[in-house]
């Protein structure tokens, strides 16, 4: 008997690499596969590794050092995933004042030109070092992409760089963030999802919102330059039809961001160029392109994505992202100097409460 026992104990070592046998559990995003844990046997003592790749037993009574995935590494892949995505809310809370900012010191079109150099640069960098990861793209895939790089950046940031030009920050940000209410509503024609009377509620409360914080509560016109409100609300068309353009393209997210700042850099010198004149390299232009180029259109898009793959509980952590227009309010009012209306804080707070209830499960259903 006692033979019988440590043969079926050798029978249970860990597979070698290269793949999972059935009794495996692959570990999310890790590229390594793990023994399920047994119930009948209870955590190690010992102190074992830090927290974040601590398994909950380490040995299995006999000195294998057979190592179980439980909670430790899932605690650990969860705190990061809910530090990339406060960092990303962070970081987009910034890109209205970085918007006026530098829309002080040059046009439009001009502020758009440095930021895509800089985001072109930053993804072609990011291709490179993981350029044994990303699957080249497909010469049809190749050509939407870059036809879609048209819309974004080109033409989606020109539109909304202008409308910031014309308006307040503390109402072009939040007309700017009703562009997920666009893409629940051309959602139905497009990809063929319904809405449920909740996602109706909800569109209908995101929009008294942006009735309100239009009028300033006095409902008998508008309190702002009509232009740059039609400029704004047009930015969230452009955005949710390439946001669902992008659904059907199947390719990496590097080389898809990528692919599109190729090809809009050059227009946009182009259009710099025959227009305003291509902008002075001066240390405080340069730093505001910098600051828009890698924190709206870069790295804070890395970082989200990274947030997303590591955790097991994407709606919450896609929840976060209501924290950042209301901490964008408080930088305008701040750092801008802008002397918030009441209307404002109220209004966003309807858009995000209408944002928050068509994004409900049962809100929408796929035909």
């Amino acid at each position: 008997m006692p033979r019988a026992r440590r043969a079926g104990r050798r029978s249970r070592r860990p597979a070698p690499p290269g793949g999972c046998p059935p009794p495996c559990t692959p570990a999310r995003t890790a590229g390594r596969c793990w023994p399920r844990a047994d119930p009948r046997r209870a955590p190690s003592s010992g102190a074992g590794p830090p927290p974040e790749e601590a398994p909950d037993a380490i040995n299995d009574g006999q000195g294998r050092g057979t190592i179980v995935y439980l909670r430790g590494m899932a605690w650990g892949r969860e705190s990061r995933a809910l530090s990339a995505a406060l960092a990303s809310v962070a970081l987009w809370s910034t890109v209205a004042t970085a918007f006026k900012l530098g829309l002080a010191e040059m046009a439009p079109v001009q502020l758009l030109f440095l930021a895509c150099v800089v985001s072109l640069v930053f993804f072609a960098a990011v291709r490179l070092v993981l350029w044994r990861g990303i699957a080249p793209l497909s010469s049809a895939v190749r050509w939407r992409v870059a036809a879609l790089g048209l819309v974004n950046p080109l033409a989606y940031y020109l539109i909304l760089f202008e409308a910031y030009d014309r308006l307040p920050a503390q109402v072009a940000q939040p007309l700017n963030y009703t562009w997920a209410i666009v893409v629940a509503l051309l959602a139905w024609p497009i990809l063929g999802q319904r809405l449920r009377w909740r996602g109706w509620l909800g569109i209908a409360i995101a929009y008294g919102g942006v009735t309100l914080l239009l009028t300033r509560g006095e409902f008998g016109g508008l309190a702002f330059d009509l232009t740059g409100v039609l400029l704004a609300l047009a930015s969230t068309v452009l955005w949710a039809g390439y946001w669902l353009a992008t659904v059907r393209v199947s390719a990496h997210p590097v080389q898809g961001m990528l692919a599109g700042f190729a090809v809009a850099t050059p227009a946009v010198a182009i259009v710099c160029a025959a227009t305003t004149g291509l902008p002075q390299l001066t240390p405080t232009n340069l730093a505001f392109g910098v600051w828009v180029g890698l924190v709206e259109m870069g790295i804070t898009f890395l970082l989200w994505q990274r947030a997303l793959s590591l955790t097991r509980h994407v709606g919450a952590i896609s929840q976060l992202i209501f924290l950042s227009p209301f901490l964008s309010l408080v930088l305008i009012a701040s750092v801008l100097g802008e002397e918030l209306h009441f209307s404002a804080p109220m209004a966003l707070a309807l858009i995000v409460a209408g944002l928050f209830v068509t994004g409900r499960p049962g809100a929408g259903s796929s035909r």
